[in-house]
């Protein structure tokens, strides 16, 4: 689905999250209150495909009010915007479940791709979040949910310092292929250099972990 097709529903009915989506364009774009009432009210009108929850401008706890929309639907798709990175706020809404988490400061090609990936499903941390919450030693299952069971397999191996050669042999793929998976898993979890992606494999694969610098190229 494109962010042009999509129906935002944005909680409260005021605010940041308001303006970036609206300066995006293109979507259809309903308001609604934080209470039970105004949720109720604004999602029976709406039908939104994603719910675009301003965490600042809430009068009540993030998590509260997701917990409040997906009673009113339990497939409903969330993305939490937050004046700030707080890792106890960001772990309660992925924990709570939000597909997605952001910031105010997020940039508007990384919002795009968020609204759409959270919109399908898929989850979206903002990159930078991501790694703090990483750092914080949160639930990072959130983060990697998007990954496939290869894939997650593959940052395991990455991660207790298996080669992209090791890699190959061990899914019995062509070395081009596990590259291709490598580049796969940097662009899902949109990190652009190999620091930020052993951070994500040491987060998985704590014990026994060893840098696979010296193997990776």
């Amino acid at each position: 689905m494109l962010f042009k097709q999509m129906t935002v529903l944005v909680v409260p009915d005021a605010g940041v999250a308001w303006q970036r989506l609206t300066d995006l364009g293109g979507s259809t774009i309903a308001l609604a209150t934080s209470s039970l009432d105004g949720l109720a009210g604004g999602y029976a009108r709406s039908r939104p495909d994603l719910v675009a929850l301003d965490a600042a401008k809430c009068t009540r706890c993030a998590s509260e009010v997701i917990n409040d929309i997906r009673a009113i639907d339990a497939d409903a798709k969330v993305a939490v915007f937050a004046r700030d990175f707080e890792p106890f706020e960001a772990n309660a809404c992925l924990r709570g479940g939000a597909s997605a988490y952001l910031t105010y400061g997020v940039s508007d090609e990384e919002l795009l791709s968020a609204l759409v990936k959270a919109a399908a499903g898929e989850a979206h941390v903002e990159h930078a979040c991501a790694l703090r919450l990483i750092s914080h030693n949160m639930d990072v299952q959130a983060l990697l949910s998007a990954l496939s069971t290869r894939e997650q397999e593959a940052l395991r191996l990455l991660g207790t310092g298996h080669s992209l050669k090791e890699l190959a042999e061990h899914f019995s793929i062509q070395p081009k292929n596990a590259w291709f998976l490598w580049a796969q898993l940097r662009k899902k979890l949109a990190v652009k250099t190999f620091d930020d992606l052993e951070k994500y494999a040491q987060a998985i694969a704590p014990n026994g972990y060893r840098s696979a610098r010296g193997t990776m190229l």
